[in-house]
C-alpha cells in the first residue's frame, strides 16, 4: 500500500472489493460444486468523458470529472511533469470532495477511492517520491504556491458536469432508478464548494 499524506490529503491505493469497480454476483454452476462469477457494472461508472493532456489548472475547466482529471494525472506521470499532475490532482480531489456532497448514495463515493488506486498503481517509488515533493511544495499550508493554486481554481468554480461517474459507481446504481437523480434534496453548490475548498486544499481566505 502506498500512501502520500500532506496534511489532510491522504491517497491510499488499496484494492476494494465489493463496492469497488462492479458488483459481484456468485452462483453455483449446475450440477457442479464449483461457483461461477458474473461480473455487473452499470454504464458510466467511473467514466472518463474527456480525454485531457497534461496541463496546469489555467488550462482545464470546470466541466471535467475527477475521472478525467485524474486520467490527466496518470498521462503526467508518463510525461514526468510533476508540476502539472499536482495541480491536475488538486482539482480532481476538490471536485471528488464536492460531488461526495452532493450525490446522496454513500456507497457511490467510493470512486474516489478507486480513481486514486488506478492513477497511483503503475508508477514505481521514484516518481511517487518526484510527486510527494511536489505535493509539498504546492499544497503545505502557508506556501506561497497554495494561494496561487487556490485563486486558479476559484476561477474555475465549483463542478458544472453532473456526476454521472459516481453516482454510477454505487450500489443504488443497481436498483431502480433513483429518486432526484440521485442527488441529495435541496444541495446548496456555494456552500459545498466553499467547503471543499478548506476542508480538501485548505485554501487561504480571499
Amino acid at each position: 500500500m502506498f500512501i502520500i499524506q500532506v496534511r489532510d490529503i491522504v491517497l491510499k491505493t488499496t484494492l476494494c472489493f465489493g463496492l469497488a469497480v462492479s458488483l459481484w454476483l456468485a452462483t453455483p454452476l449446475e450440477g457442479s460444486s464449483q461457483t461461477k462469477i458474473i461480473s455487473h457494472e452499470t454504464s458510466g461508472n467511473l467514466e472518463v468523458t474527456t480525454r485531457l493532456e497534461c496541463a496546469p489548472v489555467s488550462k482545464l475547466n470546470s466541466s471535467h470529472t475527477p475521472a478525467d482529471l485524474y486520467a490527466g494525472v496518470a498521462k503526467c506521470f508518463k510525461e514526468e511533469n510533476y508540476d502539472h499532475a499536482t495541480q491536475m490532482f488538486a482539482l480532481a480531489g476538490a471536485y471528488g470532495r464536492f460531488d461526495e456532497q452532493r450525490v446522496s448514495d454513500t456507497s457511490a463515493h467510493q470512486a474516489i477511492q478507486v480513481l486514486h488506486m488506478q492513477t497511483f498503481q503503475n508508477i514505481n517509488s521514484e516518481m511517487k517520491d518526484k510527486f510527494q515533493d511536489r505535493v509539498r511544495e504546492f499544497l503545505s499550508v502557508g506556501a506561497p504556491k497554495l494561494g496561487e493554486l487556490c485563486s486558479e481554481i476559484r476561477k474555475l468554480g465549483a463542478p458544472t458536469y453532473f456526476p454521472w461517474y459516481m453516482i454510477q459507481h454505487g450500489m443504488e446504481a443497481f436498483g431502480p432508478e433513483q429518486p432526484n437523480r440521485g442527488l441529495v434534496p435541496d444541495f446548496s453548490a456555494t456552500e459545498a464548494w466553499a467547503k471543499s475548498l478548506d476542508t480538501y486544499l485548505h485554501c487561504p481566505v480571499k
